[in-house]
């Protein structure tokens, strides 16, 4: 027995955006590299080879507890704002959701000021692309390793890389 109506319409294939967004990712990480690691300037400093993968899973722990402590960067919209409470470590929790989040805040700062001690320059740079997600000016250069600003990061991300696997963190 035949089905009966009208036909289905086959499925489409996967979205992967219009052919202006794709040339925009293969612009961002290059054409020999994954476009869909373009999201966020730290997978594109992952797809160039820029860090390496402990270094870009350091830098997103790193965002991680920033985001857990103080609350989401960028907010969506102004109801998230007004339904949810994003600034700083909520209220009204149990002794021992308390008692991890303490523990949280006091490891982070401890890292934070760690690295914000080697250098306040380089230390903001950092934060601008790790928690900002700012696009860095050496992205414009062929040759990114010889930039100051790149040397400056990378010197940032392998202390923060190293203070990791050393210290006895919480988290």
């Amino acid at each position: 027995m035949a089905k009966r109506g009208r036909p289905k319409k086959p499925k489409p294939q996967k979205d992967y955006g219009t052919p202006e967004l794709i040339a925009k990712k293969l612009e961002q990480v290059g054409e020999n590299f994954d476009p869909t690691m373009s999201s966020s300037v730290l997978d594109i400093h992952k797809a160039k080879n820029l860090i390496s993968t402990h270094e870009h899973i350091s830098c997103m722990t790193y965002l991680f507890l920033y985001t857990y402590i103080f609350g989401k960067v960028h907010v969506a919209s102004n109801m998230e704002k007004i339904l949810t409470f994003t600034h700083g470590i909520k209220e009204n929790k149990s002794d021992h959701e308390s008692a991890f989040d303490q523990a949280v805040a006091r490891d982070f700062k401890k890292m934070d000021n760690h690295l914000s001690n080697i250098s306040l320059n380089d230390y903001t740079f950092f934060k601008n692309i790790v928690v900002y997600d700012v696009t860095p000016i050496y992205f414009k250069y062929k040759i990114i390793t010889n930039h100051p600003l790149y040397r400056s990061f990378k010197r940032m991300v392998i202390e923060l890389n190293r203070y990791r696997s050393n210290a006895r963190l919480y988290f």
